[in-house]
C-alpha cells in the first residue's frame, strides 16, 4: 500500500487543487455540534496567543503564533482528478469558514490586497473554467450563492441534504465569527492565523486501497453507518465515467427512507432494510442471518454469501443490482415502512404488525417478492395478515415464545421458496397448528381450541396483547356497523400514562356482592374474574373509578366507551339498525347482561371466542 503524507497549511490546501467528492462520500452532513467543536478548538489557542499591539504580517504571525495541528484528509488520484476519499465533512466547514471571513472582511473594509488572498483560497482557474476548490456538482449552486451574498433558505423545496447543511452550518460560522471577532484587529489577525498556522495532513492513497481506507476512517464526531461504508464499497468498484448515474440512483432511493425514518421511525430504516433484504434474499436459517446483524458491509463479501451475491470485485454485478434489485426492494420495503407508521385501507395488518413489534413481516415479504414481482400487492396483504394470525392464535393457545417465533419466520421463508401466493395460507395455518400441538402436547387439527380458550385469561397474558386483542374485536365491530373507533390504534395498545392509557378492566370488582355468587370462595371467584369473558378495556380514569363498584354501577361507565362494552347494555341495542342488522347476519349471540354471574361469563366467554374465531379465520 502506497500513502504519500503531506502537511500543509490552510493557504496551500487551497491553493489550486479542485476537490471533487468521491461518491464512497456521504452527505455533507455536520451540523452545530461539529461546528462548534471545530470553531472551539480553533479559538482556543488562538484567544491564548492573541496580541492587540502586535503588528498583523506574515512574519509576525509566524514568529508569535504556534501552529495547531487541525486533523488529516484522505485522498485519492483518478483520471487526472483529486478525489477526497475522506475528510469531506471538514473541508466543506473550512471553506465556509472562509466564505465568512471573506464577507467580515469586505464588511470591516480590510484592505484588497486581504480581499485577494480570501478570494484565492475560494476559487479560482483551472481547466473547467473558474470555480471553487471544494464547490463541485450538487455545492455549485449554493456555494455561488454564499459567496456572492445572495439570500438561501434551507427548507427550499427540493434541496438536498448537502446543500441545506452547507447553508445551515454557514450561518451558525458567520454568527460566531462575527461575534468572537468583533475588532477590524483581532479579524485581520485571525484571517493570517487561519490560514498559516492551522495545519492539515493530506494523505493521498492509491485506488485500489481506498475501499479499506475509507471503511476505517471516520469523520470527527460521526461514525459511518454500515449502508454508508456500503455505498463506498460497492461503488469503488465501478469505472468514474459511470459512477454518477449509479450514485444519483443510490442516493435518491436512500433519501426516500431517510425521509420515513424522520417521520415515522426513531430506528434506523436504511440499515435495516440492508439487513432485512440480506437476510429476505440469503439466509434460511437464524444462524445465517446472525451474521448479517453487525457489520453486514463485510459479511456479503464473505465467500458464502458472495456466492449468491456475486458483488464483490464485480463492477458488472455491482451496476446491475443497483439498477435492478436494490432499486426494486427498496421501494417496496418504503411501501412496507409507510403502512407500519399509519393505518393504510388494504394494508392494515403490517400497521397491526407494528404494534406488536412484529417486524419479521417485513424480512418474510422481502423474500417472497421477486424482481418486480406482479403479485406484490397480494404478497403483501397475504403475509402480514398472515404474520398477525400466526402471533395472535399462538399466543391465544399459551403456545407464544419470541425465540421461536423468530425460527417458525425463517421456516417459513424456506417453505415458501417456490410457491405461489395462493399456497402461503396452507402452510401457514400447518404452522400454527403444528406448533400449538408441539407445545401443549396435543394433537388437535384447528388452532380455534374452545376447551383452551375457557381456561386462559387475565394472568396467562401481558397486558400489551390483551389491549391489541379488544382493540381488534372493537375495529372489527366498528367496521360492520359503520361506526368510527372512538381512539387511535397506537393509544389503545401501547399508550402511557394513567389517565389517558388504556387498561384491562375486570367486570367483577372485588366485593362481597360479587364474592357470594361463587359461595365466598376466594380461589374460584378469582378464576372467573380473570376469564376472557369476564374482562374488557377501559380509558384509565374510567378503570380507576369503577374499581370494586358492584356490576350495575359498572355498567354506568361503560355506556359511550367501546361497543364490545356497551354491548352488556339494554341502550346499546335500542334503536340502532346497523347493530341489529350485523347481530342477525353473523348470528352471534350478543345480548344484555342484566346479571353478571357465572353464566354471563360463561356466554360471554363463548361469544369472545366466536368474534376471535371470526376475526382471524
Amino acid at each position: 500500500m502506497d500513502i504519500h503524507p503531506k502537511e500543509q497549511n490552510i493557504d496551500k490546501v487551497f491553493s489550486g487543487t479542485n476537490y471533487y467528492i468521491d461518491f464512497y462520500q456521504r452527505e455533507y452532513k455536520w451540523d452545530k455540534e461539529q461546528i462548534d467543536t471545530l470553531l472551539d478548538d480553533i479559538f482556543y489557542k488562538f484567544n491564548q496567543e492573541y496580541q492587540k499591539e502586535l503588528n498583523v504580517s506574515q512574519s509576525s504571525i509566524g514568529n508569535n503564533y504556534s501552529w495547531y495541528y487541525l486533523n488529516t484528509y484522505v485522498t485519492n488520484v483518478a483520471e487526472g482528478k483529486t478525489y477526497v476519499v475522506d475528510g469531506q465533512q471538514r473541508l466543506t466547514s473550512i471553506s465556509l469558514v472562509l466564505i465568512a471571513l471573506y464577507h467580515l472582511a469586505k464588511e470591516r473594509e480590510l484592505s484588497e490586497e486581504r480581499l485577494g488572498w480570501l478570494k484565492s483560497k475560494l476559487h479560482g482557474e483551472s481547466a473547467e473554467g473558474r470555480g471553487f476548490w471544494i464547490g463541485h456538482g450538487k455545492r455549485k449552486k449554493v456555494m455561488q450563492s454564499l459567496f456572492d451574498n445572495d439570500e438561501v433558505n434551507e427548507e427550499e423545496e427540493g434541496i438536498s441534504v448537502t446543500e441545506k447543511n452547507i447553508i445551515k452550518n454557514y450561518k451558525i460560522i458567520y454568527n460566531q465569527l462575527a461575534k468572537k471577532l468583533e475588532k477590524k484587529h483581532k479579524l485581520e489577525t485571525f484571517i493570517f492565523y487561519f490560514l498559516l498556522r492551522v495545519v492539515i495532513i493530506q494523505l493521498d492513497v492509491s485506488r485500489t486501497d481506498v475501499p479499506m481506507v475509507f471503511e476505517v476512517i471516520n469523520d470527527r464526531g460521526i461514525r459511518l453507518k454500515s449502508y454508508e461504508i456500503l455505498k463506498g464499497k460497492l461503488l469503488g468498484q465501478i469505472d468514474k465515467s459511470e459512477v454518477g448515474e449509479y450514485s444519483k440512483i443510490w442516493e435518491n432511493n436512500i433519501a426516500s427512507l431517510e425521509k420515513l425514518e424522520k417521520k415515522y421511525s426513531s430506528r434506523e430504516i436504511v440499515d435495516t432494510f440492508f439487513r432485512n433484504y440480506f437476510k429476505a434474499k440469503f439466509s434460511r436459517s437464524r444462524p445465517e442471518a446472525r451474521k448479517l446483524d453487525g457489520t453486514y458491509h463485510r459479511a456479503i463479501f464473505d465467500k458464502e454469501f458472495n456466492k449468491s451475491l456475486g458483488l464483490k470485485n464485480n463492477a458488472t454485478r455491482v451496476k446491475s443490482f443497483i439498477s435492478n434489485e436494490f432499486s426494486y426492494f427498496i421501494k417496496l420495503y418504503e411501501k412496507i415502512e409507510k403502512c407500519r407508521g399509519e393505518l393504510v385501507g388494504g394494508y392494515e395488518y403490517i400497521y397491526f404488525n407494528s404494534l406488536n413489534e412484529m417486524d419479521t413481516q417485513s424480512m418474510i415479504i422481502l423474500s417472497v417478492c421477486k424482481l418486480n414481482d406482479p403479485e406484490e400487492d397480494e404478497k403483501i396483504k397475504i403475509i402480514s395478515r398472515l404474520v398477525d394470525k400466526l402471533f395472535v392464535l399462538l399466543q391465544l393457545n399459551q403456545s407464544f415464545d419470541s425465540n421461536r417465533f423468530v425460527k417458525i419466520i425463517f421456516e417459513l421463508m424456506k417453505e415458501f421458496d417456490g410457491k405461489e401466493a395462493n399456497e402461503y395460507e396452507n402452510v401457514f395455518e400447518e404452522k400454527i397448528v403444528s406448533e400449538i400441538n408441539k407445545a401443549r402436547n396435543i394433537n388437535m387439527k384447528s388452532p380455534f381450541i374452545p376447551r383452551i380458550f375457557n381456561t386462559v385469561g387475565y394472568p396467562d397474558f401481558n397486558k400489551r396483547f390483551l389491549r391489541y386483542l379488544f382493540t381488534r374485536v372493537e375495529y372489527f365491530l366498528t367496521q360492520n356497523t359503520k361506526r368510527k373507533m372512538t381512539d387511535d390504534f397506537w393509544n389503545l395498545t401501547s399508550g402511557r400514562g394513567n389517565s389517558n392509557s388504556y387498561h384491562i378492566e375486570h367486570i367483577l370488582g372485588r366485593n362481597d356482592e360479587n364474592l357470594k355468587m361463587f359461595n365466598m370462595d376466594e380461589e374460584l371467584f378469582e378464576t372467573q374474574r380473570n376469564r376472557m369473558g369476564a374482562i374488557l378495556l377501559l380509558k384509565g380514569r374510567d378503570n380507576q373509578s369503577s374499581g370494586n363498584e358492584v356490576y350495575k354501577q359498572k355498567l354506568q361507565s361503560y355506556a359511550g366507551t367501546f361497543m364490545w362494552n356497551e354491548s352488556l347494555t339494554e341502550e346499546f341495542y335500542k334503536s340502532k339498525l346497523d347493530i341489529k342488522d350485523f347481530i342477525e347476519k353473523q348470528k352471534f349471540d350478543f345480548h344484555p347482561v342484566e346479571k353478571f354471574d357465572q353464566a354471563a361469563i360463561d356466554n360471554r366467554s363463548k361469544l369472545l371466542f366466536e368474534l376471535v374465531k371470526t376475526i382471524w379465520k
